[in-house]
C-alpha cells in the first residue's frame, strides 16, 4: 500500500512538471523577451482601445513659418521659414475609476532645435530702419495633457473628447549679418555716415527673442481598426492661447501679447508588430497667433510693439510604442 502511495505521489509530481515545462513554453513562445514578459501579458482588449494605452517616443520634423502683421507698412518686418529636427514623446491610457468607465488621460512633450531662414529688417536709434536677410537659431517647446472620456462606438471604432491644456516656449536667436540701407526712404536716414555713404551696407548685431504662451481648448480623437493590428487615427482640437509674453534684450521689461484663437489638426497610424510593441506614423498641422502688445519702453528713450503674428507648424513624425 506505503509503494502505490507513493508511486501515486511521483506519478503526481512528474505530471506537474511537464505540465509546467509545457504552460512555460507556451508562455515563451507567446511572450518572448523583447515584449518584456515579466510584466505580464498585456491585457485582453480592442485593438483601438490597445492603441491608446501606450508610451511612444518619435523622430519629429517640423516645418514651421511665422510671419507679422504691422499696423502699417514697413520694411522691419519678420518672416521666418524652415525645417527644424526634434523629437516627440507621448504617454496615454484608458482606465475605470470606481464607477466612471472609460477615463482618457494623455501627456505629451515636443522639442525642435535647428535654424531657419529670416526675412526681416533692422532699426536703430536715429529712427532708420531697412530690410535684414539672415538666419535664427530655434528652440521650440511644448508640453500638453489631455482629460476625457473615451466612447465605444463598436469593437472597430473609438472616439474620445477631452479637455486640452498646454504651455509652449519659443526662443529664437537672430544670428548677426549685412541690411540694407535704403537711401530713397520718405524719411531720410538720419545717421550721418549713410548719409555720406549711400551705397554702404550698415552691421546688424544679433538678437534673441523669448516667446512663452498658455492655452486651453477642447479636443476630439477618432480611432478606427482597420485590421486586429493596424489602427488609423484622426484628431483635432480649438482652444485659445492666454497670458502670451515675449522678452527680448531691446526693452527693459517684456511685452504682454494678445491672445488668439489656437486649432491643430492631424491623423496617425498605429502598426501593432507584437504584443507589446508598436510602430506609429503621424503628422500634425497647428496654428495660433501673437497679437499686438502695447508699447514697451526702449534703450535710447524709445518705445517699441509687437506686432500681430500667426504661427504655422507641420509636424511629421516616425517612431516606436510599447503597450501596457
Amino acid at each position: 500500500m506505503i509503494f502505490s502511495r507513493l508511486k501515486a505521489v511521483g506519478l503526481g509530481v512528474l505530471s506537474f512538471a511537464v505540465a509546467g515545462s509545457a504552460s512555460a513554453q507556451t508562455t515563451g513562445n507567446s511572450m518572448p523577451w523583447y515584449d518584456v514578459p515579466w510584466l505580464g501579458k498585456p491585457k485582453n482588449v480592442s485593438p483601438v482601445i490597445a492603441s491608446e494605452r501606450e508610451i511612444s517616443v518619435s523622430a519629429d520634423g517640423m516645418l514651421s513659418n511665422y510671419k507679422e502683421y504691422f499696423d502699417r507698412d514697413s520694411d522691419a518686418h519678420d518672416r521666418e521659414l524652415g525645417w527644424t529636427p526634434g523629437l516627440t514623446v507621448k504617454g496615454s491610457t484608458i482606465f475605470d475609476f470606481y464607477r466612471l468607465h472609460d477615463i482618457y488621460v494623455s501627456v505629451q512633450g515636443n522639442f525642435n532645435i535647428g535654424n531657419e531662414a529670416y526675412h526681416g529688417g533692422w532699426h536703430d536709434h536715429f529712427g532708420d530702419s531697412g530690410a535684414l536677410e539672415s538666419r535664427t537659431n530655434q528652440h521650440k517647446a511644448y508640453g500638453q495633457g489631455e482629460l476625457g472620456k473615451a466612447w465605444r462606438l463598436t469593437p472597430q471604432l473609438l472616439l474620445i473628447t477631452a479637455f486640452q491644456g498646454g504651455h509652449g516656449y519659443w526662443n529664437r536667436s537672430i544670428n548677426a549679418g549685412w541690411g540694407e540701407a535704403d537711401p530713397d526712404l520718405d524719411d531720410p536716414i538720419n545717421d550721418p555716415f549713410f548719409n555720406d555713404h549711400p551705397n554702404e551696407k550698415p552691421y546688424i548685431r544679433g538678437d534673441s527673442e523669448r516667446y512663452q504662451y498658455n492655452w486651453a481648448g477642447g479636443a476630439v480623437h477618432l480611432d478606427y481598426a482597420i485590421t486586429p493590428k493596424l489602427v488609423a487615427k484622426v484628431n483635432g482640437a480649438v482652444g485659445g492661447t492666454f497670458q502670451p509674453r515675449m522678452g527680448s534684450a531691446d526693452i527693459y521689461n517684456h511685452y504682454r501679447l494678445g491672445n488668439s484663437v489656437r486649432f491643430d489638426v492631424g491623423g496617425a497610424v498605429d502598426y501593432r508588430l507584437t504584443q507589446r510593441w508598436h510602430m506609429l506614423a503621424s503628422v500634425d498641422y497647428q496654428q495660433f497667433g501673437f497679437g499686438r502688445s502695447h508699447d514697451e519702453r526702449a534703450r535710447y528713450y524709445r518705445y517699441y510693439y509687437e506686432p500681430n503674428s500667426r504661427t504655422q507648424q507641420l509636424h511629421l513624425g516616425l517612431g516606436v510604442g510599447f503597450g501596457f
